[in-house]
């Protein structure tokens, strides 16, 4: 008799996994055929059986429909590499050492095996624990390991379609293990996602060193042009994903319809769960929590060399790719996710620690509604991060109906992870990003997003696109929100083809470092204050992508000869201002130009107020002759982006690297901004270049943004700005050349007024009036400098003595216009680095502040008493170009 090594299996088992006993599982001593009868006791497993192991045993046929495999106890099934093998099964459990392996870490598997999961959907009488899938549970091993291949590479010249026939693909890297009758999906390079297209291998050439390419000639119905190359320094090359593998995992599906797939799911304490090299489609049941392909589940803090999910092809199933839900430090490497629903690599309730995604491929990621999983799946992401202690790096997002990779914190972690301790109340917000490199966005409506905030039911804050919160705030003690702030590094992300944008950002303290972003109506939008550097921002690129039927701005419908983000024109912008003061410096800038279709700038605006101190431009480079070759900056009139009345915003060119003159301030082409020494550029949307420095006005008060304020520059009174014309707060752009008065039309001026001034320094002061009730007097109303005290600022004999003042801590009252006058001073400097918009810690902006004590506050509309008496003449003129 045969010794019996059930016994010894669990170290045998270790043993073998470890390489020292050099052999590979089928090879372990003791294993009995399944298909002999003799390892059954004369009594086989047949259709519908529950069938308990509990011992080793060799797969070695192709099994009866089993209902439920119970392997534990020592059990062991190891996949036969020198058969056909296919195991037909509902439910595989795997617990208390019990064991499926196919290969192992050390001896990949080389044969074809099949394992079909079979179930409909139905009453669920095991709360999910048992439902068409196979289950890793405590001291449960699962080993699958198939044939070491290639999972994806991009193109390395253009691919040209002629319809259905062999095609040479001239790929980056070598397609190692790539044979005749492989599938692959070349990756959409256009906005349409959907225009990935899917080949099957007829043979790869060996590669030889001194080429720069490998090739594989494919068979297939091509339609679409796959762009292929780099351009200005871009990396635009489409993907080439692999989807076929030896190993092959799917569903069994009653109809076309069927959305009821399988699924792969460990949990806290088990032993081994590695899946490598694995074919899965099929899998994942549609609108269903926690069934997908591959997941891990509560599992903890994992060992990383034995919990992984790496090689996989994944594609064509039902929802998400691989989940990582309340478990850490598990590596998501070298995967292939296509054609999917919902969010595919996917981070669950956002307290998952230490995940690290490397060289994933996501494409063709599809929105999942009636039903969704999750109400956020309606505007997936390839890549939904939820945990800012996640490592991304040279993954690559292929398309999405909604986001390529979405960065999206909760404020407290959601889900079955709420009570773990994983992180605490605003943790998650003020914790700095692990690493992210080199990862690629493109074919989606917005490429990267760094915003919104995780809500309890897995929905995201704000709008789709757009973001939606104020708590993104990283500090060097997350759990301290007052200690010092740290940074988020984004590194080396490229984004193109995309519709809406490349890239959002909500959080504070975010540097772009290599940003390259080409073909999307909006470049970066910077929410928040942050850095942009060593970028580079493509208008149009040489990625022609489909010809497509467009309306011109004339209103004509003709053929275009490229693809756009929109049939409708409309326009193309890079560095995007919106309400963050980014620095900007070190970046290039390309192709942007006006034509028929649309309009196109560089730099161009959200709102009239974007683009204030501290936003600077240093070391700008344009590979274009301005006006001649395309636009610099862009401004847009009213409603031509939606977003306000005037989207023409303020830039300040700190080294003259845009405008040829530094310390220069691009604005609006209107009296109340401009002025004789400004340089017009009306192809920059009625913008002018002037050498004034500009201040911000700003301030609170009761409802300080919706007060009914006209302000006049003195100069120019009959052009005077007002807010009630804008829907945003408003904040105005004060020419320190230039003094102005503030009037409270229907006696709207607040009983307690607190005017702030943003942006001034250097020795630079403002001059401004203030419209106070006519006839007040002095026990009704009183004025208060920065300090706030009474008495803080001396009042002057005259207007005169006013205009001399350099000490900022004076007003002047003329009681019989009804206007109290004030200069502000500040004369620290500024420097390029001090991005903060007062000097030097943004805790001393100077503030003028009214008090009145009558409830009836009278006229306080000066204007017609102020003009002609304080009107000024206008500026000599001034050369910018001497």
């Amino acid at each position: 008799m045969p010794p019996d090594f059930s016994l010894f299996f669990p170290l045998l088992l270790v043993l073998s996994s470890s390489g020292v006993f050099g052999l590979c599982p089928w090879e372990l001593p003791g294993l009995q055929p399944w298909s002999a009868q003799d390892t059954w006791g004369g009594f086989p497993p047949k259709d519908g059986d529950t069938v308990l192991v509990t011992k080793p045993i060799l797969l070695d046929t192709q099994t009866p429909r089993i209902k439920l495999l119970d392997i534990r106890d020592g059990g062991m099934i190891v996949f036969s590499p020198d058969d056909e093998v296919k195991l037909t099964v509902g439910i595989v459990r795997l617990i208390h050492n019990g064991s499926m392996l196919v290969g192992s870490p050390e001896c990949r598997y080389p044969g074809q095996a099949e394992i079909i999961l079979t179930g409909e959907n139905g009453p669920d009488v095991t709360m999910g624990e048992l439902t068409k899938g196979i289950y890793v549970k405590e001291g449960g091993n699962l080993d699958i390991h198939g044939e070491e291949k290639l999972s994806w590479t991009k193109l390395e010249e253009t691919l040209v379609p002629y319809g259905f026939g062999d095609y040479v693909l001239k790929l980056e890297d070598e397609p190692y293990g790539w044979r005749a009758g492989d599938k692959l999906v070349i990756a959409s390079t256009d906005y349409d996602m959907h225009q990935a297209e899917e080949v099957e291998v007829v043979e790869c050439q060996p590669c030889i060193s001194q080429h720069l390419f490998c090739t594989c000639t494919v068979r297939g119905d091509i339609k679409f042009s796959h762009y292929g190359e780099k351009y200005k320094m871009m990396d635009m090359r489409g993907e080439v994903g692999l989807l076929t593998r030896n190993i092959k995992i799917h569903g069994e599906m009653k109809d076309e319809n069927d959305t009821y797939g399988g699924h792969l799911k460990a949990y806290e304490g088990h032993e081994t769960y590695r899946v490598r090299g694995a074919e899965m489609t099929k899998m994942g049941q549609r609108g269903i929590v926690g069934r997908y392909p591959i997941h891990f589940h509560m599992a903890k803090e994992i060992d990383a060399n034995k919990t992984y999910a790496v090689e996989n092809s994944i594609h064509h199933v039902f929802q998400r790719c691989i989940t990582v839900h309340g478990t850490h430090g598990v590596n998501v490497v070298n995967n292939v996710g296509y054609s999917t629903f919902g969010h595919c690599f996917f981070l669950e309730d956002g307290g998952e620690k230490h995940t690290r995604y490397h060289h994933n491929l996501g494409l063709v990621t599809q929105k999942m509604v009636n039903p969704s999983t999750i109400p956020s799946d309606r505007f997936p992401a390839t890549f939904w991060i939820t945990s800012p202690l996640t490592t991304l790096t040279e993954n690559s997002a292929g398309g999405s109906d909604g986001v390529g990779i979405w960065f999206i914190f909760a404020e407290n972690v959601t889900g079955p992870s709420a009570n773990q301790g994983f992180f605490a109340s605003g943790e998650a917000f003020r914790t700095p990003i692990k690493k992210f490199d080199t990862n690629t966005v493109h074919s989606s409506a917005t490429g990267f997003m760094f915003g919104s905030a995780l809500l309890p039911d897995q929905d995201f804050s704000g709008a789709a696109n757009f973001g939606g919160t104020e708590l993104c705030d990283p500090r060097s003690d997350p759990l301290d929100p007052d200690s010092e702030p740290a940074t988020h590094f984004v590194k080396g992300l490229t984004a193109f083809k995309n519709t809406e944008q490349s890239a959002w950002n909500d959080c504070r303290n975010t540097t772009f470092d290599g940003l390259h972003s080409a073909d999307s109506r909006l470049g970066l939008t910077t929410v928040k204050d942050n850095k942009v550097v060593n970028s580079i921002f493509i208008g149009e690129s040489s990625n022609l992508g489909e010809p497509m039927m467009v309306r011109l701005r004339n209103g004509t419908r003709v053929m275009w000869h490229r693809s756009h983000p929109s049939q409708f024109g409309g326009f193309l912008l890079g560095m995007h201002l919106y309400d963050g003061n980014p620095i900007v410096d070190g970046n290039t800038f390309a192709d942007f130009y006006d034509d028929e279709l649309k309009y196109a700038g560089a730099i161009g605006f959200r709102k009239p107020a974007a683009g204030v101190i501290p936003t600077v431009f240093l070391n700008s480079y344009f590979d274009f002759e301005d006006k001649i070759e395309g636009n610099y900056i862009k401004g847009f009139p009213k409603g031509a982006i939606s977003y306000g009345p005037k989207e023409r915003g303020i830039v300040f060119d700190w080294d003259g690297t845009i405008t040829g003159n530094p310390m220069t301030t691009v604005v609006r082409d209107t009296p109340f901004y401009s002025s004789s020494w400004c340089e017009p550029r009306p192809h920059w949307g009625n913008m002018s270049v002037c050498p004034h420095r500009y201040s911000e006005a700003g301030g609170d008060g009761e409802g300080y943004n919706h007060l009914d304020v006209v302000v006049t520059r003195d100069d120019v009174p009959d052009y005077p700005d007002i807010s009630m014309d804008y829907h945003d707060p408003w904040h105005l752009a004060l020419s320190t050349d230039h003094s102005y008065i503030f009037s409270f039309r229907n006696n709207s001026l607040p009983s307690n007024y607190l005017f702030k001034l943003y942006g001034l320094d250097s020795g630079f002061g403002q001059n401004i009036g203030f419209c106070v009730p006519l006839n007040a007097k002095e026990e009704e109303i009183s004025f208060h400098g920065t300090s706030g005290a009474s008495g803080d600022l001396t009042e002057l004999d005259s207007y005169q003595d006013l205009l001399d003042d350099r000490t900022g801590l004076a007003y002047y009252w003329d009681r019989e216009v009804g206007v109290v006058f004030t200069r502000f001073q500040v004369d620290m400097l500024r420097t390029p680095e001090d991005q903060v918009r007062c000097i030097p810690d943004n805790k001393h902006c100077p503030v003028f502040r009214i008090r009145t004590e009558s409830e009836y506050r009278g006229d306080t509309d000066c204007t017609e008493r102020a003009y002609p008496k304080y009107k000024k003449d206008p500026l000599l003129t001034y050369n910018l170009n001497p």
